[in-house]
């Protein structure tokens, strides 16, 4: 999927095409409901796009900031470069005195060495990590209000 249809974007950020799959497009017109389940696990940030990955909480930096930010100003960067010894350290980048908080409220795990997602039972915020076609189908069909198009299910 991510070499027929991701090669040069990130999941969260691209944008539906005409040549997608029916199915694909169906994804990809969830991902703000899927965005609910999934948790990223922060290491070191070099494999979390700081803009458009939904790592915070409320989701991704792009979303919650907006309009403040220069779409390619901050392509390509990671979170990485607002961790400093395994503390966060957002100074120089735009910010509010609440995202510094929800950003310091992201927990970083330095004894590993690469960031990854789990998935959460939705309404538990915890769940086995792992994901499941049951949970999602789940997740999606009692958020059909949010998704545009759930026919693939």
């Amino acid at each position: 999927m991510a070499n027929r249809y991701l090669r040069r974007t990130n999941f969260w950020a691209c944008r539906i095409d005409n040549n997608f799959s029916v199915t694909f497009k169906a994804i990809l017109r969830c991902r703000p409901v899927l965005q609910t389940a999934i948790r990223r696990h922060m290491k070191d940030g070099t494999t979390t796009d700081l803009w458009l990955d939904p790592w915070l909480g409320s989701g991704s930096l792009l979303d919650i900031l907006g309009g403040q930010l220069d779409r390619e100003a901050g392509r390509g960067l990671t979170c990485s470069r607002i961790i400093r010894d395994g503390v966060w350290r957002p100074e120089g980048y735009p910010h509010t005195a609440q995202l510094v908080e929800e950003i310091r409220l992201v927990t970083i795990d330095a004894s590993q060495h690469e960031d990854s997602w789990s998935w959460a039972e939705p309404g538990t915020g915890g769940g086995s990590g792992l994901f499941c076609f049951r949970s999602c189908y789940d997740l999606v069909r009692t958020h059909h209000d949010q998704a545009e198009e759930v026919d693939f299910i």
